[in-house]
């Protein structure tokens, strides 16, 4: 089911991980799998840039150079410090709102929530999904 474009309450994860063969993991666009592979099938396409969620967590400064080189767009080291102290200034503000959902911003959040059982489940099916993928995410930093 795409909650996003339903009534229904989306599901809590504890109820979604008592349900693998259901994971479809939708996002607004259809199955979060299919779009990952399918973007990743064109990751060294020259318009396509590719920057992970926990990468951005790791090395922010680094992940805003490859995005203005992306963009081709100049810049002097005083910009770039500018610009990634204003970045993390806003993922401050963004990850400490209350009406955030699950996520929070925090990367490896997943470990609060799931049980051994719930991780060995998704696991499973993400083995499925993405087994001929050659991406891969740090799920933990």
């Amino acid at each position: 089911t795409d909650f996003s474009t339903t009534n229904q309450e989306s599901p809590t994860l504890p109820i979604l991980a008592n349900r693998p063969t259901q994971w479809k993991i939708q996002v607004g666009y259809g199955s979060w799998f299919d779009h990952v592979q399918e973007f990743w099938d064109h990751h060294l396409d020259s318009n396509v840039l590719f920057l992970k969620y926990e990468d951005m967590h790791k090395d922010l400064g680094t992940m805003v150079e490859q995005l203005v080189r992306f963009l081709g767009v100049s810049y002097d080291k005083a910009q770039l410090e500018c610009t990634v102290e204003h970045c993390h200034q806003l993922i401050d503000q963004c990850c400490n709102a209350e009406a955030l959902p699950v996520g929070r911003g925090r990367v490896g959040l997943w470990k609060d929530i799931f049980t051994v059982s719930m991780n060995d489940k998704f696991d499973l099916v993400y083995k499925q999904r993405m087994g001929k993928c050659d991406l891969t995410f740090d799920f933990s930093l």
